[in-house]
C-alpha cells in the first residue's frame, strides 16, 4: 500500500515538473520579431527621409547659388554698359569755341562769327571746324559761297600746316578769283587756331593747280592776319 502511494507521488511531481515547463515565460517569439521589423522600417523611414530632407537642402542651397551667380552676371553687366555709355558720353562731348569767317552777302568784305564746335575727341575738331562752316553762317547778313554740296573728306595737321581734303564738288563752284581767293582765307584763318599757319588744299585727295580756274593752290597758303576782320555779334 505504502509503495502505491509512493508511486502516485512521484507521478504527482512529474506532471507539475512538466506542467512548469511547458507554461508560457511571458516573452512572445512572434511579438519580438515583430518589433525587430518594426524598429528596422522606422530606422529605414527615418533614413529616408534624412536623405531626402538632405537632399532639398542641398538643391535650394544650389539653387541660391545660381540665383547669387545669375544676379551678379546681371549687375555686372549692367555696369559693363552704364561705364561704356558714360565713356561715349565723355567721348561726343569735347567742345571748342572757336570763330569762324564768311563773307558779306554782297561779296564784298569777310567777317568773322564765333560758334562753338563739338566732336567725338580733339583731333576730331578741326574737321567738325570747316564741316560746321560749310553749312554757312548764323548771321542773317553774311554768306556761304560754296555750292551745298561741297564736302571736307579729311582734315590732317602735322606741325605748322594743315592738310585739308575737299571733294571733287568745289571745283563746279563759279566763284571767281575774289570767291576763290575768300575761300583760301577762309580756310586758313580756320586751321590757324589749331596751330597751323600754313594749309594745303587738296581736291579728292589730288594736288590741283587751281582751286576752281583762279587761284593757285599747288603749295600750303598761309593765313591771313585775322585781326583785320571784324567779328559780328
Amino acid at each position: 500500500m505504502k509503495k502505491i502511494v509512493k508511486f502516485v507521488f512521484a507521478l504527482s511531481l512529474v506532471a507539475l515538473v512538466l506542467a512548469a515547463c511547458s507554461a508560457p515565460t511571458g516573452t512572445d517569439p512572434g511579438n519580438s520579431v515583430n518589433e525587430d521589423e518594426a524598429n528596422r522600417q522606422e530606422e529605414t523611414t527615418g533614413d529616408r527621409t534624412g536623405k531626402t530632407e538632405t537632399n532639398r537642402t542641398e538643391k535650394n542651397e544650389s539653387n541660391r547659388v545660381k540665383e547669387n551667380e545669375s544676379n551678379r552676371t546681371e549687375k555686372d553687366k549692367s555696369n559693363g554698359e552704364s561705364t561704356s555709355l558714360e565713356k561715349n558720353a565723355t567721348k561726343a562731348a569735347v567742345k571748342r569755341g572757336v570763330t569762324l569767317y564768311f563773307s558779306d552777302d554782297q561779296l564784298m568784305e569777310m567777317y568773322g562769327e564765333k560758334r562753338q564746335i563739338e566732336a567725338k575727341t580733339e583731333d576730331d575738331l578741326p574737321k567738325a571746324a570747316l564741316t560746321a562752316w560749310l553749312r554757312g553762317p548764323e548771321h542773317e547778313q553774311l554768306t556761304s559761297i560754296l555750292p551745298s554740296d561741297v564736302t571736307v573728306l579729311d582734315v590732317a595737321i602735322e606741325g605748322e600746316t594743315a592738310t585739308v581734303n575737299l571733294s571733287k564738288a568745289i571745283q563746279n563752284a563759279n566763284l571767281g578769283s575774289g570767291g576763290e581767293q575768300f575761300v583760301l582765307d577762309q580756310v586758313a584763318l580756320i586751321m590757324l587756331q589749331f596751330g597751323a599757319s600754313h594749309t594745303q588744299l587738296l581736291i579728292d585727295g589730288q594736288i590741283e593747280q587751281t582751286l576752281a580756274g583762279h587761284m593757285t593752290i599747288s603749295e600750303p597758303y598761309k593765313a591771313p592776319d585775322p585781326a583785320q576782320f571784324k567779328i559780328v555779334e
